[in-house]
């Protein structure tokens, strides 16, 4: 999370429009969270390497669950800060957000992922716009990106009757959980 988008807004008309939409345009920090789903490395492979109805099956499960991320953080992360003395509440459920899907990665090489932009503007209870209170959200990062992985193998292993394995790629380290018959 991290990288924003633009929030570019001018009087000048569609010159001004096109300049601050051409790449390379200088972001305004703060106004978007860039959330990365990407499949652990054995599904890679297998959504690689798979056969045409196996990639499919792979990039539809990869939506569904990504929604199901994204619905969590509607209904259990939205917090904004209201008031001169900054009092977090909750937000109301929903969330403005844009999803790119790619299919590799910058040197051309075959990695499924989407990119999911989250605007941090949110409603507030009295129905006004407000910011994201990000604290929390940053906090469960990591706990997203579990239930993301666990969500994705599990539906990957019931649809294409496939198990887990662990696998410690940090010796010392809590295991990952990959789909098991693909080697490392």
């Amino acid at each position: 999370m991290g990288a924003g988008f633009s929030r570019h807004r001018s009087s000048a008309g569609s010159g001004a429009a096109a300049r601050a939409a051409r790449l390379g345009y200088r972001v305004q920090k703060g106004s978007g969270a860039d959330l990365v789903f990407r499949p652990p490395g054995s599904v890679q492979v297998l959504w690689a390497l798979g056969t045409p109805p196996v990639r499919r099956l792979i990039e539809d499960l990869q939506t569904r669950v990504t929604g199901e991320v994204l619905a969590t953080v509607e209904t259990e992360l939205l917090w904004v800060r209201v008031g001169a003395d900054s009092t977090v509440q909750c937000a109301r459920a929903g969330v403005i957000a844009a999803r790119f899907r790619h299919y590799e990665n910058r040197d051309g090489q075959p990695l499924l992922h989407d990119h999911v932009v989250l605007s941090v503007k949110v409603r507030r209870q009295d129905d006004r716009w407000g910011t994201l209170h990000t604290g929390p959200f940053l906090e469960y990062a990591v706990a997203l990106s579990e239930l993301y992985n666990q969500r994705l193998l599990e539906e990957i292993c019931r649809a294409l009757d496939l198990a887990t394995v662990p696998r410690y790629p940090t010796a010392g380290q809590r295991p990952v959980m990959e789909l098991a018959g693909i080697p490392e």
